[in-house]
C-alpha cells in the first residue's frame, strides 16, 4: 500500500494530512477557498497513491472534479464498506465526518465500548458498541455557535468572540455570558460523559475537536486525546478498503 492523501472538509475550513504509514507525515489546515489548490498539490507534488475524504460543505461530485480522474479518490459516508455496522435510523443524514471519528478509534482486536465526543462547530457524542454497532449519539450547539446565538437573538446581549479567561461569577455583563457559556459546555459534557460511564461498562472515551484544548485542563475524568481523530478514521478506511 502506498501514501494515502486525507482530507476532511468542513464548514469553513480543510484539513488534511499525509499518510505513509498509520502516523501522518504532514498536516495542512486551511481556509475552504484553498481546497483546489490543495488538491492539485497533493496530486502533483507528492507520490499519492488514493485521496481518501469526508465532506461537510462541498458535494462529491464537486471533489472529484477537483481530482479531474488523475487519481482515485474514495469519499466517506453511510454507504461505504465499513467494519462496524450502522444501526443509525436515519443513515442518509449521517454526517461522514462523525463517521470517521468514530473510524478512528476503531480496532479489530478490541471488544471494548467506545465514546467520540468531537468540540467543534458542534459538539458531537458518538458511541461504538463492543459488538461493533454503532448507534449514534448527541448534536449540540458549539462556542462559538452560542455565544452568536445569544446576540443574534437578543436585542442587547453583546457578541462575545471568545470565552478565555473565564471566571466563574462573571462581573459584567461579557464575562456573565462567558462564565455561562463555557461553564454550560462544561458541565455537560462532564454529565453526558458519565451518563455513559453508568450505563456501560469497560468505556473508552476520545476526545477530539478544535476547541479541546479550551476544556481539556477541567476534564476530572479519564480520556484519550486526538486532534486529528477525523483524519486517522480516513485512513484506516482507506487501509480497510485494501487500498
Amino acid at each position: 500500500m502506498g501514501a494515502h492523501f486525507c482530507i476532511d472538509v468542513g464548514n469553513s475550513r480543510v484539513k488534511a494530512a499525509l499518510f505513509s504509514k498509520k502516523s501522518p507525515d504532514k498536516n495542512w489546515n486551511i481556509p475552504l477557498g484553498e481546497l483546489g489548490n490543495l488538491m492539485d498539490m497533493a496530486i502533483t507534488e507528492f507520490d499519492v497513491d488514493v485521496l481518501g475524504a469526508t465532506t461537510v460543505s462541498v458535494s462529491s461530485e464537486e471533489l472529484l472534479t477537483l481530482v479531474g480522474g488523475r487519481k482515485p479518490m474514495h469519499i466517506l459516508n453511510a454507504e461505504s464498506n465499513l467494519p462496524f455496522d450502522i444501526k443509525y435510523e436515519t443513515p442518509e443524514t449521517l454526517g461522514p465526518d462523525r463517521i470517521a471519528g468514530v473510524l478512528g478509534v476503531w480496532s479489530k482486536n478490541t471488544k471494548i465500548n467506545h465514546l467520540v465526543v468531537d468540540i467543534g462547530t458542534c459538539i458531537t457524542y458518538d458511541f461504538l458498541s463492543s459488538e461493533n454497532e454503532y448507534f449514534g449519539g448527541s448534536i449540540s450547539p458549539g462556542l462559538d455557535m452560542r455565544l452568536k446565538s445569544l446576540h443574534y437573538f437578543t436585542a442587547n446581549l453583546p457578541r462575545v468572540e471568545e470565552a478565555k479567561n473565564v471566571k466563574l461569577i462573571g462581573t459584567t455583563t461579557e464575562s456573565s455570558i462567558k462564565s455561562g457559556v463555557y461553564s454550560g459546555i462544561l458541565h455537560e459534557i462532564t454529565g453526558v460523559i458519565n451518563e455513559y460511564k453508568n450505563r456501560f461498562t469497560s468505556l473508552q472515551i476520545t476526545i477530539t475537536g478544535g476547541d479541546l484544548q479550551l476544556f481539556s485542563e477541567h476534564f476530572n475524568f479519564q480520556y484519550s486525546e486526538n486532534s486529528e481523530l477525523v483524519l486517522f478514521g480516513i485512513n484506516k478506511f482507506l487501509h480497510y478498503q485494501n487500498l
